[in-house]
């Protein structure tokens, strides 16, 4: 799959934008984001934990559950009308993972997989999220991927930024906004929202996987001491990071080498590093990145 990072900002104002919101149910402030959640559909469990609104029938549906290799949800364009890949507070997916407090969780971004069938009749993509924060409950959209961003048909993936280029829809269209990370606080609804070109007739599908809630990277702080004969190291927690410790050799080839047993360092409490001052000297260092983990559905 190819990475998308351009994008730019897409109204599309032919539809009421916030008609589905009626059909949605009501958020809740119990529901615990994850940062690194990922849903991969590797199950048909995991599809039925989202729905497609088809504004071509102003219907929700289960999307369709492709069980192939690498797995994804579908769905048919009716009379080329858009679509809304979307889950919310009682689809559930993964227990919750995709609600709650991004803030808390330092969540800096949706990535998602799509797949364009055919950019002749493509138009656009977004992302959209409901939240219940400091303006009451409100959708917010992303600026969109356009089919100009793209230089193929098939699987493309996009990445939507928490803290730049959203709007929100009133009466008088959208509206842009300059996203606080108070806004994603509550967030009870995420989805993709696919469009066509105008007088598109031909049978065309959407399709998207591995929905990802990007966490922030951060180098931990630390804290050393000598107790007891021991160096000991702690290291800060932080969502959705996975640490190694390496130590330097400035005989190696490659002077930074992992610390054998602290190579996977995915916890939500301090972690304790400690090695004897008997055996010398050394230099520490503690690496950061993602930490993308498959949600289960309950």
């Amino acid at each position: 799959m190819k990475d998308q990072k351009k994008k730019r900002a897409f109204r599309w104002i032919g539809f009421p934008a916030i008609a589905v919101i009626s059909w949605l149910a009501g958020g809740s402030a119990g529901w615990c984001a994850v940062a690194g959640a990922w849903d991969d559909f590797a199950t048909e469990e995991n599809a039925d934990n989202w729905g497609v609104f088809d504004f071509s029938d102003d219907s929700s549906h289960f999307p369709i559950w492709n069980d192939a290799p690498a797995p994804d949800i579908f769905f048919f364009h009716g009379a080329g009308q858009p679509l809304w890949f979307f889950t919310e507070v009682s689809y559930n997916a993964g227990g919750g993972a995709f609600m709650g407090n991004y803030r808390e969780q330092d969540i800096r971004a949706i990535r998602v997989s799509i797949f364009i069938e055919s950019l002749e009749h493509f138009d656009a993509v977004d992302c959209a999220v409901e939240t219940n924060g400091p303006a009451g409950v409100r959708f917010y959209y992303s600026d969109a991927f356009f089919d100009s961003d793209f230089d193929e048909a098939g699987w493309w993936t996009l990445t939507f930024p928490l803290d730049d280029g959203w709007s929100f829809f009133d009466d008088d269209g959208f509206v842009p906004v300059t996203p606080t990370p108070d806004m994603f606080q509550n967030v009870t609804d995420i989805g993709f929202r696919f469009f066509l070109k105008p007088g598109v007739t031909e049978p065309v599908f959407s399709a998207i996987t591995n929905v990802q809630l990007v966490p922030t990277v951060v180098a931990p702080p630390l804290e050393t001491a000598v107790v007891a004969g021991q160096f000991q190291m702690t290291i800060a927690p932080q969502p959705g990071n996975l640490r190694r410790i390496e130590e330097y050799n400035p005989d190696s080839p490659t002077p930074w080498l992992d610390v054998a047993g602290h190579i996977e360092i995915a916890t939500t409490e301090a972690y304790l590093f400690s090695r004897p001052t008997a055996g010398g000297s050394g230099i520490f260092r503690v690496h950061s990145q993602e930490h993308f983990v498959p949600i289960v559905n309950p």
